[in-house]
């Protein structure tokens, strides 16, 4: 007999990146992923306000089509494009400092590579 049961669905990718939210702070949280590391970021650029803001805004206006390009190889099943649309997100976040993101990112990167998109639901 077949198991007819269906596949656990994976949930939006757009949905995953934008429930990326600061850690509570709890007394044992202090190895929590800061959100958003702006210092790291000014001293890159040397402390260059006006490049950090057009690099920002160059960062957010990109990221709504690398995250759909995301989803769209998340809906076709495509691990190894997953892997490196992820990687390509986990660097631009990691480039305007975007801690939590580009952990977020390194997990699917790392599903992606394992030829499983479910893992990153493990995470």
């Amino acid at each position: 007999m077949l198991d007819r049961s269906p596949e656990p669905r994976l949930p939006s990718v757009i949905g995953a990146l934008r429930d990326v939210s600061p850690p509570v702070p709890s007394p044992t949280a202090e190895s929590e992923t800061v959100v958003f590391d702006c210092a790291s970021v000014l001293s890159r650029l040397e402390g260059d306000n006006e490049l950090a803001q057009v690099v920002f805004a160059a960062f957010l206006e990109d990221l709504p089509r690398q995250i759909q390009a995301l989803q769209d190889l998340v809906d076709s099943g495509d691990t190894a494009g997953c892997a490196r649309q992820a990687h390509s997100i986990r660097g631009a976040a990691a480039s305007v400092g975007g801690e939590r993101l580009r952990g977020v990112a390194l997990t699917m990167e790392e599903a992606g590579d394992s030829g499983n998109l479910h893992l990153w639901l493990l995470a």
